[in-house]
């Protein structure tokens, strides 16, 4: 009979060598580290590096995401939060969907891992705040719509670190006032939509109409800032 020894003070034999070999070798693959999903969420549907999961009931962001996908729809969900780390594993999307959530919160490390994302939506949720360094981990960003939520205010930092930013939506929520610093540092911007807020025509928000008087070639057919525009400059005028 044959025998093999690991160690002086072990006889085994031949066969149950090999068993213990076998054995190594299993444990040693349980102790890989997983590797990202590159496979389909079952409650999603798959194709050419589209995952849609649209209207499917979801409360969290599936956390099975395909590393190799360029787009994700997430649309007519129920998810309320953007949990930090969210859309680590996928450093080849971009464009994201999250249109029509009920999202009140976005983290402030959500979005890290998207560095090549272009199209970001997040219109049609409960969103009243976001934090200044929201957007940070996407600098790529030519497109974002934050339309129809319910943001009172917007930090003038929120978006300084975009300078590819082209098209900027803002209609539909529930601000009175923007510093006009917040389309600083924007060289690329050439459309924006501002419509269906509830502006307050004060003084203090004079410098943002001068600034859309500026660049009213990008920002066209707002006609609500418009008339608030003229109404104060009417009413100043009566004043002086």
């Amino acid at each position: 009979m044959a025998w093999c020894s690991r160690n002086q003070m072990l006889l085994l034999p031949a066969k149950g060598c090999r068993m213990l070999q076998t054995g190594y070798i299993f444990i040693a693959v349980l102790l890989l580290p997983l590797s990202p999903s590159s496979g389909c969420p079952a409650v999603c549907s798959c194709s050419l590096g589209e995952v849609n999961c649209m209207d499917r009931r979801l409360r969290l962001v599936p956390d099975d995401l395909p590393v190799n996908a360029t787009t994700i729809l997430l649309d007519y969900n129920s998810i309320a939060v953007l949990q930090n780390r969210t859309f680590m594993g996928q450093h080849k999307l971009q464009r994201l969907s999250l249109h029509s959530n009920v999202i009140m919160s976005v983290h402030r490390q959500a979005l890290v891992g998207l560095g090549e994302l272009e199209e970001l939506d997040l219109s049609g949720n409960s969103l009243t705040i976001l934090l200044p360094e929201t957007f940070f981990p996407v600098p790529s960003l030519t497109v974002l719509n934050l339309g129809n939520n319910k943001l009172v205010s917007l930090d003038p930092e929120l978006l300084g670190a975009l300078p590819h930013l082209q098209t900027l939506s803002l209609h539909g929520n529930a601000l009175t006032s923007l510093s006009s610093a917040f389309f600083e540092n924007l060289p690329a911007l050439h459309s924006i939509k501002l419509d269906n807020n509830p502006w307050v025509c004060t003084c203090g928000i004079e410098p943002l109409f001068q600034w859309l008087t500026d660049n009213a070639d990008k920002v066209p057919g707002e006609r609500d800032m418009g008339w608030c525009y003229k109404v104060h400059w009417q009413q100043s005028k009566s004043i002086s």
